[in-house]
């Protein structure tokens, strides 16, 4: 069995000398895996009820990935105990990366409808750059997150009112929204969900539409949360995610969710809802797909940004745009009916 120490002759004199890992390391390792299984057990437990499991779940595949080179080395060690209790974070973290594996599509119908969202973020140093991308993906929907009274100018100035001539907009500043659609709407309104958040103190606001696509009505809500950054915000977070799987429970027709969702495609929302929703990266791609940072961090990236849609619908292309001065990537999803 290997050992955790050499000795070799030296002036006829025995030296030992630790060749692998010292004891500081494997405690280290120790608490690491510890630390994995008190996380999966509180992630089953409280999935993402508090802000910690919320961040885990942003970065799983990371949090989970060292579990993965615990296993063989403990083993290799002849670490047996260490190596059972990294198992079920090594398991984790395997299963995560099988969601990245290609799966087809169901099978689409009809005309295709394109719908974009994009976080313009407030700050934007290139905001001409976005908006010509934004021209360029052509949507027939376009959701857009971050509009403040700078940015509602800018897109009046463009001609994206007079070329998406129904739109329902709420000018704010992180929390501003705007839905617009060259696809005539049947009804429109802004929906509110109310945070203890400082900078929405009236609530978050949502988009909502009711279009007409080949004779049949689709329901689309343009969604910001608040990102839970501290325990304060993760409540308000998880109170906005909950209120819109409200909405989508008591939605009972073709249905599309789409923007800043703050939230990973592993958050609660994602999860209790896939009997209803898809995701419509997962249907229509593999792969990671991160929409954030977008370079302006030096924070792991992570998908933010989601169009989820309703059964009735699939996706034939999704992709994302660069988002040329934002912190998150466009996301663009082609859909269609699914084929009964």
């Amino acid at each position: 069995m290997p050992t955790d120490t050499n000795q070799s002759q030296i002036a006829g004199v025995t030296v030992t000398t630790d060749v692998s890992i010292s004891r500081i390391g494997w405690a280290l390792l120790w608490i690491g895996s510890v630390a994995s299984v008190l996380l999966l057990i509180l992630r089953f437990v409280w999935f993402d009820g508090w802000w910690l499991l919320a961040v885990t779940n942003y970065y799983r595949p990371v949090a989970f990935a060292p579990c993965v080179v615990v296993v063989p080395l403990a083993l290799w060690r002849g670490r047996k105990s260490l190596a059972a209790v990294a198992l079920p974070g090594a398991i984790w973290c395997l299963l995560t990366l099988l969601s990245f594996v290609p799966s087809k599509a169901p099978v689409a119908v009809g005309e295709s409808l394109r719908v974009v969202t994009a976080n313009l973020l407030q700050e934007n140093d290139e905001p001409s750059a976005l908006l010509r991308e934004l021209r360029a993906l052509d949507a027939d929907v376009l959701i857009l997150q971050e509009v403040s009274a700078a940015w509602n100018a800018r897109l009046r100035s463009h001609g994206f009112f007079r070329d998406y001539p129904h739109h329902v907009v709420e000018v704010g500043d992180y929390y501003g929204i705007a839905l617009l659609s060259r696809v005539p709407t049947i009804e429109t309104s802004i929906r509110w969900i109310r945070p203890p958040d400082t900078h929405a103190p009236m609530g978050n606001p949502c988009a909502f539409a009711r279009i007409a696509h080949e004779g049949r009505a689709i329901d689309i809500l343009g969604v910001h949360p608040s990102p839970p950054f501290n325990v304060r915000a993760a409540a308000a977070h998880l109170m906005q995610l909950g209120a819109i799987e409200n909405w989508v429970r008591e939605s009972d027709g073709p249905l599309v969710a789409a923007g800043d969702f703050n939230a990973s495609e592993w958050s609660r929302f994602s999860t209790v809802l896939s009997d209803r929703m898809d995701d419509a990266w997962d249907l229509a791609r593999s792969g990671w797909g991160p929409t954030w940072p977008n370079g302006r961090s030096w924070l792991p990236g992570i998908r933010l940004d989601h169009i989820y849609i309703s059964k009735e619908l699939t996706a034939t292309r999704v992709f994302r745009g660069r988002g040329r001065g934002t912190d998150h990537r466009p996301v663009i999803a082609d859909l269609a009916w699914r084929a009964e």
